[in-house]
């Protein structure tokens, strides 16, 4: 009976709090998140082709002037890494890129 009671006052308790967060005013600022993994071919004319590992991330922080327009700006980072091998012998590329997106 008082495990009863205790998981009713829990749902209580848990379905007060959504209730009340969603009367409140909204911020003007959030946060946005990108994440990715994946792969990526390198097509060369005259050596065998390979594959590389793809990461990508970024973080945004997003002002909204109403609901339907929005500013969003901030830091991304993608990388490229692999092995390959060509007529000179095996080889380890790498490659990196930090953007700065501006998003409307």
């Amino acid at each position: 009976m008082k495990k009863r009671n205790l998981l009713i006052l829990v749902v209580l308790i848990f379905t007060y709090n959504n209730t009340y967060s969603q009367e409140q005013n909204k911020s003007k600022f959030s946060i946005i998140a990108f994440g990715g993994i994946g792969y990526g071919i390198i097509e060369n004319d005259s050596e065998p082709n390979y594959n590389l590992n793809s990461n990508s991330g970024e973080i945004l922080l997003n002002y909204s002037f109403n609901k339907k327009i929005g500013i969003a700006s901030g830091i991304g980072l993608n990388q490229l890494t692999g092995n390959g091998f060509n007529s000179l012998g095996e080889f380890y590329h790498e490659r990196n890129l930090i953007k700065i997106p501006l998003l409307l």
